[in-house]
């Protein structure tokens, strides 16, 4: 079952790779530890609580495998022209988007749930008390 901590990390990550390229977008090659060191600046505030450099360093070796960004011979990455022609269609800043409200959405439907139940429950108990009064 899909639940709201699967669609907080799905947000995580696609929240990871769109601010990663664009930072890239911005720069003219990083290091990756500047990378790291600087990414809690740019990270949405409800998750840079408990986001580690290791989430960073993780979607930055993803974002490297599947071509997005390059690593050069001075150790410095680069965006690609994959990874401008996403960032242009906003493919990851979409999917952030999309699976944040997701996750929110998760997130209150388990708190109104209960809410819910008991006053179907008070209801039920009006009907029924008024069937027996009458």
């Amino acid at each position: 079952m899909y639940s709201a901590t699967d669609a907080l990390q799905i947000y995580r990550n696609n929240h990871f790779y769109a601010v990663i390229l664009e930072y890239l977008a911005k720069k003219d090659g990083i290091h990756p530890d500047d990378l790291i060191r600087y990414s809690p600046k740019l990270i949405h505030k409800e998750i840079s609580w408990n986001s580690y450099s290791t989430d960073v360093s993780d979607s930055l070796f993803y974002l490297i495998c599947i071509g997005l960004v390059d690593v050069r011979e001075n150790k410095l990455v680069y965006i690609s022209k994959a990874g401008i022609e996403s960032l242009q269609k906003g493919t990851y800043q979409q999917l952030a988007n999309s699976s944040y409200f997701n996750y929110r959405s998760m997130k209150y439907s388990r708190t109104v749930l209960p809410l819910t139940i008991t006053s179907l429950v008070i209801a039920l108990t009006a009907l029924v008390l008024n069937f027996i009064r009458d």
